[in-house]
């Protein structure tokens, strides 16, 4: 750090020094020579770019400060009303969008710019560190005016390193206490011994500490009166136990002083439910994970440690699934990183609030919770909610969410006076070799208790295929409909065809709800959400661009986006922007390769098909508008047609290459597009014929320029377009051969009307086949320049 601050106070020196020679000379009659004044400019030009690179990268790191300080305000890691954090945040977000237009004045050489920027960070750090040191909530923009102003007025631009040096200093302090903003007084050491690895060790203390807890307390359960008086050893230890955790509790011996206890009733060992042996093995599993592994190295000989084995064997199961989610909880606690509260049940809370485009499935989620909680009602008019509901839809559509947010729903419900319990039948089934029959009888025994099934048609597939865990789960939702009311089954698939059809009737999963994946408008109300979440500052404009270019895309992929886009940010030492989300998008949407090994002619045949494809979509205006054209090989296409299955007598070539649409094939480039419309079905019959044209054009463009065709090229659009006009010709019915050659004769008659057209702009099309050549991709901006 020290030799870039001399190296900028001897640039910053040398520029005021050419600034003055050259300025002298000028006055004199014996002006430089032109090598004399070229090496000074070159001298100039390199002192400049090294001080906006000094410059830049100090601004780079104000905006990460402030865009950190905006995701701990909202994500609610300070005390403050909503109205305080809408303030606060609306503040820092117009200080981050200034910075951003800080960094775009950047890119010219200017030493003014450099002056006024380097003014404004300082100003800006020096104003952010004090609303830091007394209440950010309470910050205030316009005391940064006055600061500015005084600034200006004390700036000498020959001390420009002093500035520098300054806010460099001023820049690390910021950073280090933005990170620590919202942190609570443990998070701090814990991140520390964390950093210098000692992870282990801290985790490793708490589990031992239970652990030694769950022994001792175990063992006075069986020797409840040691002969030790009140104020001894023991006795102390007794007596704070029973201050932090509670009374160790006694076990029920027999009159010959042997304990047998009921595996399925381990509350036997303790006087009751709420002892503290009772609530140290509930507290997140450590105890009885860990009581239970040491005492399987107790000797048999030792009753009371073998007794107390039987009785937690049956928690075994159950506590290691706690105790692996417990310890993650209580890592995103320590660490600082969780939003919620810390929690030791079996999942985290998930609300429907926090579910964009959930309203059909939280006025279900009422409907369930409001019969669990006031069955008797039910009951004396007669009539029953459905306990087994199915969903069914791709996958990442927030199947999983729905049955996390019920749960949450009714836990609220019923209060803290009685849990909610949740099982995951496919963990207890992997991981623990439990029995569908078992699953069932656990959820009777905890009701209430919500079963979910996730995948059911590996469990309740045709009988055929899983005879025996398909006649359990028949038998299982028989049981809770004749009997517990307090049970409700949910499952999930993505595959309902092949679920046996018994579980699909009344009584069982008759009540079926399609999840699909997120509309439009759905996608731009969570990108927006997620956007404000995280201080990322985009214009709502490009907000309602992703959204549209991102059909066929789960909330995930979404997530997905805007994380990589910071993560690219962050790397370019920048505030996050539309080129950052358009690399994300690349990367993650499109699926461009970076680079493909095509020979020169390969990349002009593969040029003019998507030149032709793209510029016939522009002409027709088709539903899909165009974005980006590129050259570079295509994982997977997420704008494919949403095809029906069509009947044939005989599939052909076509029909096959279409089914390929949903794989990860690779093409040769790509015309991108993007559409407000979600319904793809109910396009026109124009409109479906000006999809098919484009979906030619490329092979029309072909024979325009090369007066050849390349079938291999892209097949795939071909047999799409045919899908599309099978389906136009059958009109439902079984595709005879009279309608397959009807549809070639079609197929034939639009390839025509494509090479009609591009013949009429071939000026044009040959302009944007030269540009795809020479820089392999266009972007919108480029293509709305070329065709407009």
């Amino acid at each position: 750090m020290k030799k870039n601050i001399i190296k900028l106070f001897l640039a910053a020196n040398l520029l005021f020094s050419i600034s003055t020679y050259t300025s002298e000379t000028a006055n004199q009659d014996t002006p430089l020579s032109q090598t004399e004044y070229q090496e000074l400019l070159n001298i100039q030009r390199e002192i400049l770019e090294n001080l906006i690179n000094s410059v830049r990268t100090q601004t780079n790191k104000l905006g990460s400060c402030i865009q950190q300080i905006i995701q701990v305000i909202q994500n609610d890691k300070l005390q403050s009303t909503e109205s305080q954090k809408a303030e606060s945040v609306q503040q820092l977000q117009e200080l981050l969008k200034f910075t951003n237009l800080m960094l775009k004045n950047l890119t010219q050489i200017n030493p003014a710019i450099i002056q006024e920027v380097t003014v404004y960070n300082t100003a800006m750090t020096e104003f952010l560190l004090e609303c830091i040191q007394s209440n950010i909530l309470a910050i205030n923009t316009n005391q940064l005016t006055q600061k500015i102003e005084l600034l200006f007025n004390s700036f000498d631009p020959e001390h420009i390193d002093q500035f520098l040096y300054k806010n460099d200093k001023m820049l690390d302090e910021l950073s280090s206490r933005a990170d620590s903003l919202g942190l609570s007084w443990y998070n701090k050491p814990y991140r520390y011994l964390k950093k210098k690895g000692a992870y282990s060790f801290v985790k490793n203390s708490a589990i031992l500490t239970t652990t030694a807890l769950g022994i001792y307390m175990t063992y006075r359960a069986f020797n409840p009166n040691s002969g030790e008086p009140a104020n001894g050893i023991v006795g102390k230890l007794d007596s704070v136990i029973d201050a932090v955790v509670g009374t160790p509790g006694k076990a029920i011996l027999d009159d010959m002083g042997n304990y047998q206890p009921d595996p399925n009733n381990p509350s036997q060992l303790l006087t009751a439910p709420s002892s503290g042996l009772h609530k140290l093995a509930a507290f997140g599993g450590l105890g009885g994970y860990f009581t239970q592994y040491l005492f399987n190295k107790v000797t048999d000989d030792l009753k009371p440690y073998e007794a107390a084995k039987k009785v937690f064997t049956p928690w075994y199961n159950s506590f290691t699934l706690s105790t692996e989610k417990g310890l993650n909880s209580l890592d995103e606690f320590l660490q600082g990183s969780s939003n919620n509260k810390l929690f030791w049940g079996d999942y985290e809370d998930i609300n429907f609030k926090n579910m964009v485009g959930a309203e059909e499935l939280e006025e279900l989620a009422k409907r369930v919770t409001n019969y669990m909680m006031h069955p008797e009602q039910y009951e004396r008019s007669g009539i029953e909610e459905r306990r087994g509901i199915l969903l069914y839809g791709p996958p990442q559509t927030g199947k999983t969410l729905f049955a996390k947010a019920l749960r949450s729903m009714i836990q609220e419900s019923f209060g803290n006076d009685q849990k909610m319990h949740f099982i995951d039948v496919n963990y207890m089934m992997d991981v623990h070799n439990y029995t569908v029959e078992y699953c069932f009888y656990i959820a009777q025994q905890n009701a209430p208790c919500i079963l979910f099934f996730d995948e059911v048609d590996l469990t309740g597939g045709h009988r055929e295929k899983s005879p025996i865990t398909t006649k359990q789960l028949l038998a299982g939702m028989n049981g809770i409909d004749t009997s517990n009311k307090n049970v409700i089954a949910i499952a999930a698939t993505n595959r309902i065809e092949q679920i046996d059809k018994a579980l699909l009737k009344n009584g069982r999963f008759g009540k079926q709800i399609s999840i699909g994946y997120p509309k439009y408008k759905q996608r731009q109300m969570f990108l927006e959400q997620q956007v404000i979440k995280k201080g990322i500052d985009i214009s709502p404009e490009y907000i309602d661009h992703i959204a549209q270019e991102t059909d066929g895309c789960s909330y995930n992929d979404l997530k997905c986006v805007i994380d990589t886009a910071m993560i690219n940010s962050n790397m370019q030492l920048q505030a996050a922007s539309e080129k950052h989300f358009e690399q994300a998008l690349d990367s993650e949407i499109r699926n461009i390769k970076s680079s493909n090994n095509m020979s020169p002619a390969e990349k002009e045949i593969v040029a003019t098909y998507q030149a032709g494809k793209a510029l016939t979509r522009h002409l027709l205006q088709t539903n899909n508008t165009v974005v980006k054209v590129t050259i570079n090989n295509v994982e997977k296409n997420i704008k494919a047609m949403d095809m029906i299955a069509i009947k044939t007598e005989k599939d052909s070539h076509n029909d096959k290459m279409a089914s390929l649409s949903t794989e990860h094939e690779i093409k040769y480039g790509e015309v991108f597009t993007k559409a407000t419309s979600d319904y793809t079905p109910l396009l026109s019959k124009t409109e479906r014929e000006n999809e098919c044209i484009s979906l030619l054009a490329g092979h029309a463009a072909l024979r325009l320029f090369f007066n050849d065709s390349f079938p291999d090229c892209n097949e795939q659009d071909r047999a799409n377009s045919m899908q599309i006009i099978k389906k136009q010709v059958s009109q439902g019915e079984s595709i005879t051969e009279a309608m397959e050659a009807k549809a070639l004769e079609i197929k034939d008659q639009y390839e025509q009307k494509a090479l009609d057209l591009l013949s009429n702009h071939k000026e044009l099309l040959n302009e944007i086949v030269k540009t795809l050549i020479e820089q392999n991709t266009i972007d919108r901006y480029q293509w709305n320049d070329l065709v407009g």
